[in-house]
């Protein structure tokens, strides 16, 4: 893959008299001209070009008089003109866009000095340029005004407007009225690198310096807008801006490179250069190029198998090797190598695909790079999910040469307008050498359409019912293979009690009769007036006969029987009011979820769950939560009615939306810690929650009992064992890491150590106030698959609302791991998934009433604390296809969800807020939702309407409105 999204070839090489590893080389991205020190006489800049920079020549191919001595395949390079007149030696060049056709300038800067050159004849075509004669184009010198500029290290240019490092300060000029527009002030060491914008609403600046700080400026409101903290450890070397998304990107002297945001002055994400290119590496089956050496010693990592508590376990990740097998230098000289520039390529996107079903289809055919230049070579990162995709070095040879500069010191990227190309972005890189005089012309081909080379395939023997074309999906296309374990049903002996009438028979479960029989003593059956009647209806009201007739319509009438009119009592109650798509009946029909509806951003109902007063669903009667339980995760039900909020003190509240009313809230009790996963059913009956030790399902029908309608707190089943069967041991403590519904609710999905296993069940929620706390509910092992090469699963999840054969793990090597129910393995494991491991996997699994695409039930959600919110696809191969960091995770496991349409991405934050990004650009958050007294741990979209619920770590509820 990274042979095809980056190639590098060598045009020409030269020498120059002044060692150009203190001078700013420049290329021009219309004609092609290079501007570098000239050969002859140290005060002057000599412009050259080459017709096609497919052929190769050397410098030394020219004459004393500057007469090509040497023709390659009927081209030559050629020696435009030699800029003369600065007092000093030049430190830095760039070229700008000209006033006129087949016009350009070139801005050259020196000591106290600084010129802008007008070069007429660059703009000519390709033909006309072979046959130009030496020193052909007319060149007119200005002076630009240069008060108060000292020595100048660095030039920018981005449309009318020069940008020129001088020292500790930054002089902004307009080339076409060759007047000084803006000096800016204030860094407390001198400036490295900086860059501006034009296609804000105001013109922005980004300066960094020596300070280890970096600002932003706002130069038509004359004003710094921002200013870093200092960070003693970091010296930023190279600024460049992202014409299409508001950001800019920042390269260290460490090899680290900052994103931030110009929208609201926010730290986007850090990557580490060399981690991103040795996890490529890792990744990497064959290399078709050449890596820098990053290898080294054995790196071992301590890492818990659970989340909470568990014993230590150790993963040991084996030594990265060279493409070749050959040693390498020590892992300390690339860590240390600093990044020397940087860029944006702007390429031609691909044609929409005719055949694109939704927005998957559109994620899945673009691409947004970033070249990242460091002294070894220059390599692309994927600015969405800030992965390395491809790595060249800058000594690789080329033709009939024997290979560029070893060590660069400099390099200046710009990118060929003249010949854009479909998908492919060409651009013009000026490497300078560290230890030698020379200058390297190279031309990149970075690719813009995406690979799809890398896609997750299904089993090779062809029986998965996943895989459409070879492509694994989360839908299932095909049949149950014969020997699927998806066929696998629990059926009951006879004599097991199961459904309606089977309370009080003297029967024990699973295996016959009893010898004490379950049936009342007095009389020998149940009577009514005992308290054996019938569990369902309204009940009977004291003093309040039973007339037969409606309240509605109840009259009254005097003494002599006259029925009186003006005594009717026929009025009706008030209703209250409802939304619209707002169901409060199971025969209700809701509205189409609005699809191009905005993000959530008014907060309209709040709801305590700490002062409430709830009905709790244990015999104890109504319970008063503390305010210090916090609210760890939460779980909508699928027809927006109710929702499932876990709290820290063990307990599981159930709320009734859309009121959240404190006395319809009702608490579940019985668990032996945090609830670490909440799922409802698919007829959203039953409640299934699940402890570190055990798993719960139940009842929350308004009459239904208090007490669990199934207890999983064995390995294999909850049958009475048989004598000859090995022990059914219990479930170790912290072993399990979640459980859900699966298979429209015909199997059981529990996690834990690093399998995770399949149970198929019975559920009886019959009552039988003899035997109360007796579950009459059963469940059995079918099979466990295994992720491989972890010591233990951090989280899963599988979908439940519609047929699917596929469940994703995550395990604690920082891997994820797609499980395929259906052939009974693992099809496809993803190393290095996350910097940490992942603590919460999330499916889009659509909604009721929202019309998705079936592409985009591909997609998912990984969260890991530290490293952000990943978006897959698992047609994408083993990268993430987005990235969102603009978020706060740093200790917080906090919780994200799908939106119903499908557009956005919502997570909860430290910083008590919660944050709304949209998928289809990973820098851009639409929504900052405020107003929490604490960190954000869980969000939950609602199904129906385009609202947010967020669940705070004080212990409230908060629903979110456009």
């Amino acid at each position: 893959m990274s042979s095809q999204i980056l190639k590098s070839t060598l045009a020409w090489q030269f020498e120059t008299r002044t060692p150009p590893s203190h001078v700013q080389c420049a290329v021009s991205p219309y004609s092609g001209s290079i501007a570098v020190p000239s050969s002859k006489d140290h005060r002057e800049v000599s412009v050259w070009t080459h017709p096609k920079l497919s052929s190769i020549g050397r410098a030394s191919d020219i004459g004393e008089n500057g007469v090509p001595d040497r023709t390659e395949n009927g081209f030559s390079t050629v020696m435009l003109a030699r800029l003369g007149g600065h007092e000093h030696a030049p430190t830095a060049m760039a070229f700008a866009p000209g006033d006129r056709e087949g016009s350009e300038r070139l801005l050259t800067a020196a000591t106290g000095e600084l010129f802008l050159w007008t070069l007429d004849g660059l703009g000519a075509s390709d033909d006309d340029m072979q046959h130009r004669p030496v020193h052909g184009v007319t060149a007119t010198c200005t002076r630009l005004p240069a008060d108060g500029i000292g020595h100048v290290q660095m030039l920018s240019v981005e449309g009318t407007l020069s940008v020129a490092c001088s020292d500790a300060s930054v002089v902004v000029h307009d080339v076409t009225t060759v007047a000084m527009v803006a000096r800016l002030e204030g860094h407390g060491g001198r400036v490295t690198a900086a860059a501006l914008t034009v296609h804000t609403p105001t013109t922005m600046v980004v300066s960094a310096a020596e300070d280890h700080t970096f600002a932003v400026w706002d130069v038509d409101a004359g004003a710094c807008v921002f200013r870093s903290a200092i960070e003693p450890r970091v010296v930023y070397n190279t600024v460049v801006m992202d014409r299409v998304v508001n950001r800019v990107a920042l390269g260290t002297d460490c090899g680290m490179i900052k994103f931030f945001s110009l929208d609201d002055f926010k730290d986007l994400h850090t990557l580490s250069f060399h981690d991103a290119l040795r996890a490529h590496q890792a990744l990497s089956s064959t290399h078709n190029h050449c890596l820098p050496s990053v290898a080294g010693p054995k790196i071992i990592q301590a890492s818990r198998s659970f989340p909470a508590g568990g014993r230590l376990h150790q993963h040991v990740s084996p030594p990265a090797a060279d493409s070749d097998g050959s040693d390498s230098d020590d892992i300390a000289d690339a860590v240390a190598d600093p990044v020397l520039q940087l860029c944006f390529p702007m390429a031609v996107p691909p044609s929409p695909d005719p055949t694109a079903s939704g927005f998957a289809d559109v994620l899945f055919g673009t691409r947004a790079v970033l070249l990242v230049c460091v002294r070894r070579g220059v390599g692309v990162v994927d600015a969405n999910n800030y992965a390395v995709l491809g790595f060249v070095d800058w000594h690789t040879p080329s033709h009939n040469t024997s290979g560029g500069v070893g060590m660069a010191s400099g390099v200046q990227l710009v990118q060929n307008h003249r010949r854009p190309a479909p998908t492919t972005a060409v651009l013009t890189a000026l490497v300078t050498g560290a230890f030698e005089r020379t200058v390297d012309a190279r031309v990149l081909h970075v690719a813009a359409d995406h690979d799809t080379s890398g896609c997750l395939r299904g089993p090779t023997s062809g029986a998965s019912a996943t895989a459409v074309d070879g492509a694994l999906t989360m839908l299932s296309s095909t049949p149950l293979a014969p020997d699927s374990p998806l066929h696998a049903e629990l059926k009951l002996v006879a004599g097991t009690p199961t459904g309606k009438g089977s309370a009080g028979r003297g029967t024990q479960r699973g295996v016959g009769a009893t010898s004490t029989t379950n049936a009342p003593l007095t009389f020998g059956r149940k009577i009514r007036s005992s308290g054996y009647g019938p569990a369902t209806g309204a009940p009977r009201k004291m003093f309040q006969p039973q007339t037969g007739r409606s309240s509605a319509r109840r009259r009254t009438t005097d003494i002599a029987g006259a029925v009186d009119p003006a005594r009717f009592t026929t009025k009706p109650k008030s209703s209250p009011v409802r939304r619209a798509g707002d169901p409060t009946k199971s025969g209700d029909v809701a509205e189409a979820y609005p699809m191009d509806a905005p993000p959530p951003t008014v907060c309209a109902r709040t709801l305590s769950l700490a002062d409430a007063t709830t009905t709790s669903a244990c015999p104890a009667g109504p319970k008063s939560l503390a305010s210090a339980h916090a609210i760890s995760l939460v779980g909508m039900a699928a027809h927006g009615r109710a929702l499932a909020a876990a709290q820290t003190d063990a307990t599981v509240t159930v709320v009734k939306l859309p009121g959240m009313f404190p006395k319809e809230c009702r608490t579940y009790l019985g668990h032996d810690g945090a609830a670490v996963m909440a799922n409802w059913s698919v007829d959203n009956k039953y409640l299934l929650t699940a402890s570190r030790s055990a798993v719960r399902v139940w009842n929350t029908s308004p009459r239904a009992p208090a007490d669990p309608v199934l207890v999983m707190d064995k390995r294999v089943h909850n049958f009475k064992p048989k004598p000859d069967e090995p022990p059914n041991k219990p479930f170790e403590k912290n072993a399990l890491c979640g459980a859900q519904f699966y298979y429209m609710d015909k199997f059981i999905l529990v996690g834990g150590g690093n399998t995770v296993s399949l149970y198929k069940h019975k559920l009886d929620d019959t009552v039988d106030d003899v035997r109360r706390y007796v579950s009459k509910s059963k469940y059995r092992l079918v099979t466990a698959l295994t992720h491989p090469g972890t010591q233990g699963i951090t989280t899963f999840a599988a979908a439940n609302s519609y047929y699917s054969y596929l469940a994703i793990s995550a395990g604690t090597d920082r891997s994820l791991c797609v499980l395929d129910f259906n052939v009974a393995k693992a099809v496809h494991t993803i190393p290095h998934a996350q910097a940490r491991p992942v603590h919460r996997v999330r499916l889009n699994v659509g909604a009721p009433h929202a019309a998705a695409p079936a592409a985009s039930f591909n997609l998912f959600f990984t969260a890991a604390v530290g490293d952000g919110v990943c978006l897959w696809d698992v047609r994408a191969g083993t990268r993430a296809v987005r990235r969102f960091c603009g978020h706060v995770d740093r200790a917080h496991a906090v919780g994200l969800d799908f939106s119903p349409c499908g557009r956005y991405v919502a997570t909860g934050s430290e910083d008590r807020r919660a944050y709304v990004y949209d998928l289809r650009n990973s820098s851009v958050c639409v929504a900052r939702l405020g107003g929490h007294p604490d960190v954000v741990t869980d969000i939950a979209y609602h199904p129906l309407r385009p609202e947010l619920l967020t669940a705070c770590a004080d212990g409230s509820l908060r629903i979110f409105t456009p």
